[in-house]
């Protein structure tokens, strides 16, 4: 870090070493830090210091750490709580989301991942501090108004006795001093005379904020008016108006507040100003939340600078969907998000929100941003809504935005029969599960044979199963916790348990292994260097590497670079569940294939006429390019009987065997 960020800190953990050390490195990072060996030492540091920041493990003696977070939260104390987690605490964690703690970090601490957590969470506090004093510029301008007081005099009829030169001085700059004002009517509406005789003749005190025009000039004062003399008789015979010009200290007071709502990059109306319009302005509302996908990327690899000007142009962008502020207002959120807020009850209706999403999302995919020095790019974006016209509109749209990403959707639409916050909570709860099953060595290899016309075993294909943490008899399928794990740092770590389970059982079981790739493992620099170093070690493995055909092989280039690098060391290269998807033929050209598994929606249509001439003509189209096919998903001796017919050199299905741990190949 260039600077030390100006937050202070408490650190609590029980652990002398741990809290000593993370002490220390935070000490470089923050302005100050305390730390503290359990809660209610922590709770005393807190009562005397003034924290930013709290930072506390979970597990701890006399006070632990969600009791803590309970006793600040009792007191309405909205700090940011980071709390530091073991996997084996899921029933804590979901306590922890329910006190809404800001975020959690794993044990051990990695200290990059906590410099990168609290570098982010103290830039929203240094944010609310700065908002907090311009509030209190706000406060002083209002003791300002108080306190300011221009005096007239005048009878029980209304007539002027006498005016203080500070009025005069309000009033009379340009026109020739030689012009007094004479008549009340010169400042004030007949009926605010009116209603303030009325009021001061009942000897009560008339004060109003009134508008005030005075030869040209147009004012706002506060007029304070109360029966100042009386007669003899205690009659009254004078009045006092006291007039507060409060012109300028509105203009600069709408000025700070136009500031405060203000975001200074694109000028669009900030999240503050989306929160206070909802609970001011506008009910019954409904959000659609634009997140665009990866943009740390952007500031990753070409700055801050173009990141920026990414957000302008998308600004300008999406004004033009805004156009007709009747219907919707554009408002910039934190990051890379934006907030369209939509007034008309018209547009709620849930295919009109995603036929407006998609319009949105297309034309932003397609339009090309032309950036500083001849640089262009696309960019896409994922769009989560929610119409519900609760109180929670703001955090239901975000997280129809997250299930979209999770699920690799560009729009989702919240909706309360889909459950979306137990789903997150479950996503969570599987992510943990996850982990535990890698540290725990739950994380199995079974293997599914691949035979011959005769029905010979030739080799092995290895498919990635988990024993569930709870219950590890009970072995889970890859959709059970793939998808989930693809959404976070433990996907690299299953590729690589998968990776080394091959080898060590290739190495005892002397056999031909497969095993499936997928286009994020390709993209990941680690997992290329981690089987080449696989490679490298156990020479002349025999293993194939199959790439899955149904993702697309997302950057053609990329995918050719790898296979190039692993057919260097003689590994040969299948393409998976060809005929999933859109297959591309182009892969043929400039891809080195050797095998092409034909996927069982296809297989399964061979007994009708037209599955019989497709799968044929795949047959023939690789055996004239010398590519070796492999029929998935065989169940039965007729679909064999007709596959074989056809020409397919391997077949693989339950018809042979199911997947089955190593133990039960032996």
């Amino acid at each position: 870090m260039d600077e030390i960020i100006d937050i202070k800190v408490l650190f609590v953990e029980d652990e002398p070493i741990i809290r000593n050390s993370i002490e220390r490195t935070l000490s470089l990072l923050v302005k100050k830090v305390y730390s503290a060996k359990d809660g209610i030492e922590a709770l005393e540091m807190f009562k005397n210091n003034k924290i930013d920041l709290v930072i506390t493990d979970i597990r701890m003696p006399h006070m632990d750490g969600l009791t803590l977070i309970e006793k600040l939260r009792e007191n309405n104390i909205e700090i940011p709580i980071i709390i530091v987690s073991a996997y084996n605490e899921i029933e804590y964690l979901h306590k922890a989301i329910d006190l809404k703690v800001d975020n959690f970090i794993n044990k051990p601490i990695k200290i990059v991942n906590l410099i990168g957590l609290i570098s982010e969470i103290s830039k929203n506090i240094i944010r609310s501090k700065d908002f907090l004093i311009k509030k209190r510029e706000l406060e002083h301008y209002r003791q300002a108004i108080e306190y300011t007081n221009l005096v007239v005099r005048i009878s029980k009829e209304g007539k002027i006795l006498s005016v203080n030169n500070e009025l005069k001085e309000y009033f009379q700059r340009g026109i020739n001093q030689k012009n007094e004002i004479t008549l009340l009517e010169e400042l004030l509406d007949l009926k605010y005379i009116d209603e303030l005789l009325e009021t001061t003749k009942k000897f009560k005190i008339y004060n109003k904020t009134i508008p005030l025009t005075y030869h040209e000039g147009k004012y706002t004062v506060i007029i304070t008016a109360f029966a100042s003399i009386f007669d003899d008789e205690n009659f009254i015979s004078e009045i006092t108006i006291m007039f507060n010009n409060i012109t300028q200290i509105l203009k600069e007071k709408d000025e700070i507040i136009k500031q405060l709502y203000t975001d200074t990059l694109t000028f669009l109306p900030n999240r503050q100003k989306l929160f206070y319009d909802i609970e001011n302005k506008y009910k019954d509302v409904g959000l659609l939340i634009v997140d665009i996908d990866s943009f740390f990327k952007f500031n990753h690899i070409y700055g801050f600078d173009i990141g920026d000007e990414i957000l302008k142009q998308l600004a300008i962008l999406l004004k033009n969907y805004c156009s007709n502020e009747k219907e919707y207002i554009l408002y910039k959120g934190e990051s890379d998000h934006f907030i369209i807020l939509s007034k008309d009850k018209k547009n709620f209706h849930e295919k009109i929100v995603n036929e407006f999403a998609q319009r949105i999302i297309q034309d932003i995919q397609n339009h090309t941003f032309n950036l500083k020095d001849n640089l262009y790019t696309n960019i896409s974006i994922t769009i989560g809504a929610s119409f519900t016209g609760e109180k929670d509109l703001f955090t239901e749209a975000t997280l129809a935005s997250n299930i979209a990403k999770m699920s690799k959707k560009s729009f989702k639409y919240f909706n309360e029969s889909d459950d979306l916050k137990e789903d997150f909570k479950n996503n969570l709860n599987t992510q943990f599960k996850i982990k535990k099953a890698i540290d725990d060595g739950l994380i199995v290899n079974y293997y599914q044979p691949i035979v011959d016309a005769d029905g010979e075993v030739l080799k092995y294909e290895s498919l990635i199963r988990m024993c569930d943490p709870d219950n590890p008899n009970v072995v889970l399928e890859p959709a059970a916790f793939l998808p989930i794990a693809k959404q976070s740092k433990n996907y690299p770590l299953l590729t690589k348990k998968v990776i080394d389970t091959v080898f060590k059982d290739g190495m005892k079981f002397k056999h031909h292994f497969s095993i499936n790739i997928s286009f994020e493992d390709i993209e990941n620099p680690e997992i290329t260097f981690y089987l080449e170093s696989m490679l490298q070690k156990h020479k002349n493995f025999d293993l194939t590497i199959e790439l899955l055909e149904t993702e697309g092989l997302k950057d053609i280039e990329k995918t050719i670079k790898f296979c190039n690098i692993m057919k260097s060391y003689g590994v040969k290269i299948a393409i998976d569940d060809f005929g999933a998807g859109y297959s591309n033929f182009i892969y043929f050209h400039d891809i080195p294939i050797d095998t092409l598994k034909i996927d069982g929606s296809l297989v399964k249509r061979v007994h009708e006429y037209r599955g019989h001439m497709l799968l044929d003509a795949i047959v023939r189209f690789a055996k004239n390019l010398g590519i070796i096919t492999i029929a998935e998903f065989v169940e039965d001796e007729k679909t064999l009987e007709k596959l074989k017919k056809i020409g397919v050199d391997y077949f693989q299905g339950y018809y042979f065997s199911k997947p089955k741990p190593l133990s039960e190949l032996e």
